[in-house]
């Protein structure tokens, strides 16, 4: 079992490398394309599109702003980590759906020397914005700008090496049909674990995600943060599960709301933080399964600070002591 602040310290340097060091020789660019790829012909899937396509073609000018304030700038936060996790592979090109004005294309080309990228999206006139105004002279042939629907796109299988979607997929119905596109073209689609699949009902993911290859990322922190019971739902999602998130919760004070006649504090929890805030028995009854079904995936121990990782590890490795001396 791998321990994924490790692994991600690999994947974090692996990414500093290629960022650094001179690109390895790539395939030629892919032809540009310029294609409307066709969306479904009839019925409710079809007015969405082009009700999608027409708001987003009015609203090109002013998205980028929208976009930052709307989220008050954390997309420039989620952008980053989204960039940071791709792995660029053989092929040296990345798909980009819903590409729109081009934020993370272009944030995937500057991080990765020699990258190409794909960016689709059903939306002309956003990808002509990104790139008449947003992308540099020298790095246009990197980019092939391609309008087509995520659903049905005119790509060889196995042809990228990563597919990226951000805001956009709150846009595409049905997403199962998507999801299963998308598997088409990555080498290995098991490989890749949707995560935050925990906070909604079963009946709201089990649709997309059986009928792909795709795998699951279960974080047992956010359901201990919710009041819930992970072992239930890993019970249920193995062997699916390929990545496991594991943080503790830390009991944060905060001033209780104002009143006549005061209050006590009201205690919050904060999560990723060390497991040195959870019950021992509470870190048995997740690891112990997956020790005796024999987990080959991820864990990951989710927390930011040097100190809470070592903690945390330590935790881990008396939950072992514990599972062996049973």
């Amino acid at each position: 079992m791998n321990d994924a602040p490790h692994s991600d310290d690999k994947r974090a340097a692996a990414s500093d490398s290629c960022a650094s060091e001179a690109a390895p020789s790539l395939p030629a660019s892919p032809a540009p394309v310029d294609v409307i790829s066709e969306a479904p012909t009839s019925g409710v899937e079809d007015e969405h599109t082009r009700a999608v396509t027409a708001m987003f073609s009015r609203m090109t000018p002013w998205y980028d702003f929208q976009n930052h304030a709307f989220s008050l700038g954390f997309d420039f936060w989620w952008r980053r980590n989204l960039v940071r996790a791709v792995a660029p592979g053989p092929t040296g090109v990345v798909l980009d759906l819903a590409a729109g004005t081009l934020d993370v294309t272009l944030a995937l080309i500057r991080r990765y020397p020699g990258l190409r990228v794909i960016a689709a999206d059903i939306c002309a006139p956003m990808l002509d914005y990104g790139m008449e105004r947003k992308v540099k002279p020298d790095e246009k042939e990197r980019i092939t700008p391609l309008v087509a629907d995520a659903r049905r796109l005119p790509l060889p299988d196995a042809s990228v090496d990563a597919v990226t979607i951000a805001f956009g997929i709150r846009n595409v119905r049905p997403r199962a049909e998507a999801l299963a596109e998308i598997a088409a073209f990555l080498p290995a689609p098991d490989m890749l674990a949707v995560e935050n699949l925990e906070a909604f009902p079963p009946t709201f993911w089990d649709g997309w995600i059986d009928g792909t290859p795709y795998s699951r990322c279960l974080d047992v922190g956010h359901i201990w943060k919710a009041g819930g019971d992970p072992a239930p739902v890993l019970a249920a999602w193995l062997p699916r599960v390929r990545v496991i998130h594991l943080h503790g919760l830390e009991p944060r004070a905060v001033a209780a709301p104002p009143s006549p006649s005061g209050g006590a504090p009201v205690h919050r929890l904060r999560d990723h933080k060390s497991l040195r805030f959870t019950a021992p028995d509470r870190i048995d009854a997740v690891m112990h399964p997956l020790w005796r079904q024999g987990f080959g995936g991820v864990l990951n121990l989710e927390v930011f600070c040097l100190e809470d990782f070592i903690v945390s590890h330590a935790a881990l490795l008396q939950s072992w002591e514990r599972y062996a001396g049973d």
